[in-house]
């Protein structure tokens, strides 16, 4: 069924919580909901314009992505009504379109835009560039069983592999102008 959210435009993200509750990422107050039960809570508050993305992160923390100013925030995955606590500002970014969590690297990783970079960060908040790529934006990453990277972007379409820091090769390139969601499946499947 519905459940409405009366203060947010429009949902932009969603991770699905171990208690089988979802939270939401929202515009234009950049929110997060619970959603559980067929009842709507408010989880946190991170004064960006939206929360573009999110993982479960190191020890069940939930990681948002944000924009327009490029920013991480963490939060308890059963948060009620807090300001999320800031995790990291990527430079040069604008948007933080997907995040990824590889828990046998112990590693965050964020496509951003609009430089289409993507950053790999440890649990202290500290960005690196991991793939600097030549498209305006990077919009989904998502991490296999055996670690490795693969990211899509926006402009041409393009889903890479990425192998190591500034190691990527284009695995496909789509005729559409987005790669929006990557899901890895069994035995290198995407």
């Amino acid at each position: 069924g519905a459940v409405p959210i009366t203060d947010a435009s429009s949902v932009w993200s969603a991770v699905e919580l171990p208690d089988g509750a979802a939270l939401l990422g929202t515009a234009n107050f950049g929110k997060v909901y619970r959603v559980n039960g067929g009842r709507t809570e408010l989880a946190a508050t991170t004064g960006q314009m939206a929360v573009s993305s999110m993982v479960i992160a190191w020890n069940g923390e939930v990681i948002l992505g944000t924009f327009p100013e490029g920013k991480l925030y963490k939060i308890a995955a059963n948060a009620q009504g807090v300001t999320a606590t800031a995790f990291a500002t990527l430079p040069g970014a604008e948007d933080v379109w997907g995040l990824a969590f590889d828990p046998k690297a112990k590693a965050l990783y964020a496509a951003t835009g609009p430089e289409g970079k993507l950053f790999r960060l440890d649990q202290a908040g500290k960005p690196q560039v991991f793939f600097d790529s030549e498209e305006p934006h990077l919009m989904s990453v998502a991490v296999d069983d055996t670690g490795t990277v693969f990211t899509g972007s926006s402009g041409k379409g393009l889903l890479y592999k990425v192998t190591g820091p500034g190691r990527a090769s284009v695995l496909h390139d789509f005729d559409a102008d987005e790669v929006r969601a990557i899901v890895p499946g069994k035995n290198g499947a995407l």
